[in-house]
């Protein structure tokens, strides 16, 4: 049996992993026969298999959870199997009438139609019996089987502007997915238009190019799109100049999370072994280079200059004069931690005369002061409440440490209780303050780091959006201030104002 070994016995999932919710999933059976053709599936990729084929019962059967799927790798990791397990299964399993296979040259496409070409050869009693005929000409290859396996055809062709163009075909396989541009899109997708239930799988690496066309799907499947499976094993996007950037590349647990089959050995002996990247480092260096093509990085997208989530302008026009914290009354406080844990924002939000009264009241690098901080203006002002973007539970159990504490009651929460928003009220967070700018209901302190945060282009979360971190601004005081804004309006009406005198005792 060619299996697979290694130190972990379950898969290794990816940072990003959001698929719809589905009833059952159509991938067991094709799991079953890749095994059965002494070619069983890594873990990594019988998981993703399972829930990118998610299945719902439709009002004429069952109907993909996930019309569009998207697996992004680094390379050498095995992503081809996926592939080639999702081709086999739609041909030989399920007699899908047409699979085309395409990719940005014309040398892989031909590598997948010979992976598959061997594996049916090497199993002529599962497979290869029902192989009516296998051609390859004029730039195209492809496999068609007998009317006894539903006569299912596998086109493999190099994607051109008229690539697909003639077909009708309810499977679509588009690897090498980051050289896709919106022109080979507009000539592809027609290929399913009028298909009852089709699916497209799209996969390869991050795009050299920020202009890449593949950032409209992965912006969808990163905000939760209901008919986007997106998974990405990537790093998120570093400050190569900074050296705890640098530090991430060189871990090799960051390689561990990146790369799904390192350490593991197959029985034809491939797998990703440590000391191959170990070598990739060597040679590139903890650059770019390596950080893309080993780590999974992507490059942050290429946004037009007056792409912002609130403009300089209006943003501008909302600036008033500062108001002391104690003068302000009723407010809410937020904190944020940046992903490399190097810079930590207090904000507060509550309303003056009408308007939301939005500002900063901490921004500095590290976090070491942060709990101190947090204290001290419990102490002085019980906000109405305390929130954080994050629900880990070394976030929640340190805060109860100086008495910041999950209400017991989430009906009758007391001040100065803590808040935990889910991703969808960190999307209304980010509107809530874009709409309270933009209606000119929202004031604030004109602080720079909070008038450069807003300016950043905004990116999908949920359903809604965010600011977007992976411009090179810290965006801990825009998110902090529609986080304050969010928990202020939540708590504001539920809270129980007698005081108690041990309450800021801890």
């Amino acid at each position: 049996m060619n299996s697979s070994v290694g130190a972990n016995s379950g898969p290794t999932l990816p940072r990003v992993a959001h698929y719809p919710s589905y009833t059952f999933s159509a991938a067991g059976e094709i799991i079953d026969l890749m095994a059965a053709l002494n070619r069983p599936l890594d873990p990594w990729q019988a998981w993703i298999l399972r829930n990118g084929l998610g299945e719902v019962q439709g009002p004429s059967g069952p109907e993909w959870a996930a019309s569009q799927c998207g697996c992004w790798v680094p390379r050498q990791n095995g992503k081809g199997d996926i592939l080639l397990a999702l081709e086999v299964g739609w041909l030989w399993l399920f007699g899908v009438p047409l699979v085309i296979h395409s990719a940005h040259e014309y040398k892989t496409a031909q590598e997948a139609f010979l992976r598959i070409k061997a594996l049916a050869e090497a199993n002529e009693d599962i497979l290869g019996q029902y192989v009516r005929r296998v051609w390859q000409a004029a730039g195209e290859q492809g496999v068609e089987l007998t009317q006894a396996a539903k006569g299912a055809r596998l086109r493999f062709m190099a994607r051109t502007r008229g690539a697909g163009r003639g077909f009708s075909a309810p499977r679509l396989v588009l690897d090498e997915a980051q050289e896709l541009t919106e022109e080979l899109m507009q000539a592809i997708l027609f290929v399913m238009s009028a298909q009852a239930n089709p699916q497209i799988w799209f996969a390869g690496t991050p795009p050299k190019d920020p202009a890449a066309w593949i950032y409209n799907l992965k912006e969808s499947g990163e905000a939760g799109d209901p008919h986007v499976a997106w998974f990405d094993y990537g790093i998120e996007t570093l400050d190569l100049s900074d050296r705890a950037s640098q530090a991430i590349l060189r871990d090799p647990a960051t390689h561990a999370a990146t790369n799904p089959s390192l350490g593991l050995v197959r029985g034809n002996g491939t797998g990703l072994r440590q000391a191959a990247v170990d070598n990739e480092l060597r040679l590139m260096g903890a650059g770019q280079a390596f950080a893309m093509e080993r780590c999974g990085m992507w490059l942050p997208r290429a946004r037009d200059e007056n792409d912002h989530a609130i403009d300089p302008q209006i943003w501008s026009a909302r600036s008033a004069l500062a108001i002391p914290l104690h003068q302000l009354g009723d407010f809410a406080v937020a904190f944020h931690v940046n992903a490399r844990r190097n810079h930590a924002t207090v904000t507060y939000a509550g309303m003056w005369k009408g308007k939301w009264r939005v500002g900063v009241i901490a921004h500095r690098p590290g976090t070491a002061w942060l709990l101190g901080k947090l204290r001290e203006i419990k102490v002085l002002y019980r906000p109405v409440a305390f929130t954080v973007d994050a629900r880990s539970e070394t976030t929640v159990d340190e805060l109860a440490e100086i008495g910041i504490r999950l209400p017991e009651d989430a009906e009758e929460p007391k001040r100065s209780e803590l808040i935990l928003p889910t991703a969808t009220d960190v999307a209304t967070a980010f509107g809530m303050i874009v709409d309270g700018a933009n209606n000119e209901m929202l004031e604030h302190e004109d602080q720079a780091p909070l008038n450069s945060a807003v300016s950043v282009p905004p990116r999908p979360l949920s359903g809604g959006s965010t600011f977007d971190h992976r411009v090179g601004v810290e965006v801990g005081p825009a998110v902090g201030v529609g986080l304050a804004m969010w928990a202020y309006r939540e708590r504001i009406e539920k809270i129980k104002d007698d005081y108690d005198p041990l309450a800021n005792i801890w």
